[in-house]
């Protein structure tokens, strides 16, 4: 999730939260009304739709501060589905509660509806290598992979890229199974000490979706490639979950090394 995203999301949270405080309590104020210009009849549509809906206009605006410490895919999947009620909510009240506070709700509104075409912007990929011209191959049930996804990950995931460490090949292979013993969400976990390699099952978040794991240690030069593999097993788009795990685990590898080293 890059800066723009996160600043977006956080501005429609709060939004969402400071405008139920606005509505459900500074409106209804003299001050408030005196502000909005409200007459009787649009005061009592304020005082309605904040006794309705206000509670939920919260719960929808502390949700999505949620999807922002959550790593998780379905967390990501859960953000597009408040979004997309912010902003359904948004366009109702917007029309329901007078021209005066029409900003109140659409502002809002407007900025979700931006994110949620942000989200469906992300690339058609639910199979992320580190090498996409040759992905690793799981130990087994083995799932084939799409050739036609290597040219976009590449595209939309630069980041994304084996992890080289100064360490033999046995050795990066026991810091990555050390490391991996610290996943709570990975599960089904397969050792491979021939070919180096490590086959896992993460379950995301409250769904808990499974996504496939693999990683294999090759020698490089005076040291060891660390490739990474991680797969959906649902949906075409994994809305980057995927890219962000290998890179997520890539970061903890290396932090790992240098306190170790």
């Amino acid at each position: 999730m890059n800066i723009i995203t996160t600043l977006l999301i956080t501005a429609v949270g709060l939004l969402h939260i400071s405008f139920f405080i606005l509505e459900f309590y500074l409106i209804k104020t003299p001050v408030g009304q005196k502000i909005f210009s409200l007459n009787p009849e649009d005061l009592h549509k304020v005082i309605i739709w904040s006794k309705n809906q206000g509670v939920y206009n919260l719960i929808l605006g502390f949700g999505l501060f949620f999807t922002l410490v959550s790593p998780s895919f379905s967390s990501k999947m859960i953000q597009v589905f408040i979004l997309l009620m912010i902003f359904i909510v948004g366009v109702y009240g917007a029309f329901s509660i007078g021209k005066n506070v029409f900003f109140i709700q659409a502002l809002p509104a407007l900025f979700a509806l931006i994110l949620v075409f942000i989200a469906l912007a992300e690339p058609r990929i639910n199979d992320i290598a580190t090498n996409p011209l040759q992905p690793p191959s799981f130990i087994s049930n083995d799932k084939a992979y799409d050739s036609a996804h290597a040219s976009l990950q590449l595209k939309f995931y630069p980041l994304v890229s084996p992890l080289y460490l100064p360490l033999k090949p046995t050795e990066a292979f026991m810091l990555i199974t050390d490391t991996i013993k610290g996943k709570t969400s990975w599960g089904s976990i397969t050792w491979d000490e021939k070919e180096l390699k490590i086959q896992a099952v993460a379950s995301t978040g409250l769904m808990k979706f499974k996504d496939d794991i693999v990683i294999q240690v090759l020698p490089y030069k005076e040291g060891s490639s660390i490739q990474m593999r991680s797969k959906s097993r649902l949906g075409k788009s994994d809305f980057g979950a995927n890219a962000h795990r290998i890179i997520d685990f890539f970061n903890v590898l290396q932090s790992r090394y240098e306190f170790t080293h």
